[in-house]
């Protein structure tokens, strides 16, 4: 499974190029990318390191995560990744789907949330994810 995540791991040498890991929620990324960082400039781990610039570094910069609708922990990896890599993500249709068509407000609600990093999630880093 690790080489497989390695290959979401953004490039720095296509700084155009998106990545996202969309339906996966996003609580697992701050412990993914400090994965990477033990590796990072070391020994390199089925292949040759990917990039020459640390993981949390390209993926702030060029990688996205959807927030599962339940999900609480977009204060967290804001403050400890960036906002500037999470989109929210809707569970329609998915049957355990309770609290449609009210999903949006978990992170509408998040104290913890800023305004700012609220207009990131629900609508700023799409745009910048999709090119809008």
């Amino acid at each position: 499974m690790q080489s497989r995540l390695d290959d979401l791991l953004p490039r720095d040498g296509r700084p155009r190029v998106r990545h996202e890991c969309l339906g996966a929620g996003a609580g697992w990324l701050p412990f993914w990318l400090e994965r990477h960082e033990e590796h990072w400039g070391g020994i390199p781990f089925g292949y040759d390191c990917p990039s020459t610039l640390p993981a949390d570094w390209l993926f702030e910069r060029q990688g996205f995560v959807a927030l599962a609708p339940w999900e609480t922990t977009a204060p967290d990896i804001a403050e400890i990744v960036s906002a500037d890599c999470l989109v929210w993500g809707s569970g329609y249709p998915l049957p355990d789907l309770t609290d449609f068509p009210h999903e949006v407000d978990r992170v509408v609600n998040d104290a913890r949330l800023s305004d700012e990093h609220k207009r990131q999630v629900l609508h700023a880093n799409a745009a910048k994810l999709f090119r809008f």
